[in-house]
């Protein structure tokens, strides 16, 4: 009898079978909580196979798992305010820390060596956005350097940075919090961790229910007869309208979910590549920008100079200026008994709970409304590279609030700013749009991509990679260089490559082969487009590896292979594989199907229609 765990993603590849194999178990028991498929009732009624389906009632009441999951409660909030003005992080985490040593006491009443974890969950940021929120981790381990927490007593698991982690899971482990983003979403068993601190994400506020599972386990399969250790506590900013279910999240394909590792047995190579940093569209150029806003802002909005009651007169109702605070809501006041049915559970008993932003979280939210407004334009006259131009948007609409109503102190209109972007429409944000169009209109700025060429050694395939919703497993792959080989599931071009996938499984010579994708940590070669006229890069879609080569192989079909940028292309590789100077033999080239093969072409100028310079591809070192 051959036990399986975990057997949604453990068996069905290769791999796995050959070690069912060597077992040769006449029944095969898979435990999941997620099955891939379920058996047919004639597999059933046949005894081909069986099926038990454990309901969430009896796992609760074996005592495996909690029974409650408890939100922070609006008394709690309101008692931590009485004492002083906290801002939702530091609410969030003193509550979870205040809790965390409420769980130890009662523990140490038992005479349990089980030391309570906390987990602390930051947001996900876009890189691009660095600049324009608070550092969420640095401001957790200040919160808990300030509490006195040791360096040895917090774990980080980030995908640059991962210390403590040895042993963390033993329920008498020294480390009490732990910061993460996604690693431990799924399949991680760590039956102390009782308490869960969620940031909330600005630019995609999604509280993710999977996450869930990582608290719901007991720490010694039982429940205990203090309540309190039997159920799992969750400290978050998110509300009611955050919640999502995964399976309406189906369409967000941004959050990575599969992850694989580089087989210990690949050797790395480096190779010269080349990366350019680009933006999507022009930026906003100063003093040019300001002196055109603010002549659109008056113009609009009927606003002069030095005057002051006649300008908020003018404006009237479209500008409020009475919001001098900025409410957020926070999920409040739930005890969820069914992890099944979260997301409805918590939408149908818990409150959203008032809580005014701090003035260091208003200009947080403020920089942030000021990125998306400008991430946000629909009209292409209206687009200008976000990361770099949100600065000059946001000091333009505090020159015209000072100058035009003399607002001098910034925590006055500020939330002003900030109350107005949140709307889902007003004129202010109709008024912006029109500044930026203006702009574009009167200097004649063409939208182009601007960029820096930076080339560096770059060593590849990465260790580790991940992958979202629009990628899957495929099976029976032996050959690529990590554990698991996951590809998009569609994009041009597709069908060709999965042939040549094939293709390189059948040849015995190849070592290993992995497939590129995009970015910084891909290796490129830059080319000079033809048509175009302008430098651009080129990524090869394949890396091979036999005993002697490396090859460079960029896989095409009909149109594709006969095109301009495809020749552009060639070339720039060929002089490349030309002028590299490196331990080891590169070749490569562009490759088609020309049944019952494939064919390589490896001229120095690239022509398609030149049947002579069309090889076999047989990798034959």
């Amino acid at each position: 009898m051959l036990i399986i765990d975990e057997a949604h993603i453990e068996t069905e590849t290769h791999l796995a079978n050959e070690i069912v194999d060597l077992f040769d178990p006449r029944i095969i028991i898979k435990v999941t909580a997620t099955p891939k498929k379920e058996p047919s009732f004639s597999d059933v009624k046949q005894k081909r196979v069986g099926f038990v389906e454990v309901s969430e009632k009896d796992v609760i009441e074996s005592g495996l798992i909690k029974e409650k999951i408890v939100i922070q409660t609006k008394e709690e909030i309101e008692e931590l305010s009485k004492k002083k003005q906290f801002s939702e992080g530091e609410i969030m985490m003193e509550l979870a820390y205040n809790k965390r040593l409420e769980l130890k006491k009662i523990y140490e009443s038992l005479e349990l060596d089980i030391n309570p974890l906390v987990l602390i969950q930051l947001p996900s940021d876009f890189k691009e956005k660095e600049e324009i929120e608070t550092n969420q981790k640095r401001f957790v381990l200040s919160y808990l350097k300030a509490k006195g927490v040791k360096e040895n007593e917090i774990a980080i698991w980030l995908s640059n940075v991962k210390t403590n982690l040895d042993m963390i899971e033993k329920n008498n482990s020294e480390v009490n919090f732990m910061i993460f983003k996604v690693a431990p979403a799924t399949g991680w068993d760590c039956p102390r961790a009782e308490i869960l601190v969620m940031f909330r994400e600005i630019d995609s506020p999604i509280f993710h229910t999977q996450i869930i599972g990582r608290i719901k386990r007991m720490p010694e399969g039982h429940h205990y007869e203090k309540e309190e250790l039997n159920k799992a506590y969750i400290f978050t900013n998110y509300n009611k309208n955050h919640i999502k279910d995964i399976s309406e999240l189906e369409n967000k394909n941004n959050i990575p979910i599969y992850f694989t590792e580089l087989k210990k047995d690949v050797k790395r190579i480096c190779l010269e590549t080349t990366y350019h940093h680009r933006t999507d569209f022009d930026i906003l150029i100063l003093p040019l920008w300001q002196e055109i806003f603010l002549e659109v802002m008056d113009r609009e909005f009927g606003t002069k100079p030095q005057l002051v009651v006649e300008n908020k007169k003018n404006i009237g109702s479209r500008i409020d200026f009475s919001l001098i605070r900025v409410n957020n809501q926070i999920i409040v006041d739930a005890e969820i008994t069914s992890f099944d049915n979260f997301a409805n559970e918590i939408k149908r008993k818990a409150q959203d709970f008032n809580y005014h932003f701090s003035r260091l979280e208003v200009e947080k939210l403020y920089n942030s409304l000021c990125f998306q407004e400008l991430k946000n334009q629909g009209d292409e006259e209206a687009k200008y590279n976000p990361a770099s131009s949100w600065g000059h948007l946001k000091s333009a609409l505090n020159v015209w609030f000072e100058t035009k109503f003399r607002l001098n102190n910034r925590t006055t209109y500020y939330p002003i700013v900030v109350n107005e972007l949140s709307k889902e429409n007003s004129d202010l944000k109709i008024v912006i749009s029109k500044t930026l169009k203006e702009f574009r209109k009167r200097y004649e700025i063409e939208i182009k991509a601007k960029g820096e060429r930076e080339v560096f050694n770059l060593w590849l395939p990465e260790k580790q990679v991940s992958f979202t919703a629009d990628f899957e497993e495929i099976e029976g792959i032996n050959k690529n260089v990590y554990e698991k080989f996951y590809n998009k599931k569609r994009y041009l071009g597709i069908e060709n490559e999965k042939k040549f996938i094939r293709f390189l499984e059948s040849r015995p010579n190849i070592i290993w082969w992995h497939k590129q994708n995009y970015g910084r940590s891909a290796f490129a070669i830059e080319y000079f487009d033809t048509q175009e006229k302008k430098n651009r890069l080129f990524y090869p879609d394949f890396i091979v590896r036999t005993k002697s080569k490396f090859y460079l192989l960029d896989t095409k079909s009909g149109i594709t292979a006969k095109s301009q940028e495809t020749a552009d292309k060639s070339n720039a590789l060929q002089n490349w594989i030309k002028q590299s100077k490196y331990n080891f033999e590169t070749t490569g080239g562009i490759v088609i199907e020309k049944y019952p093969n494939w064919k390589i072409n490896r001229s120095n100028e690239y022509t398609y229609e030149k049947g002579s310079d069309w090889e076999d591809l047989n990798f034959s070192d």
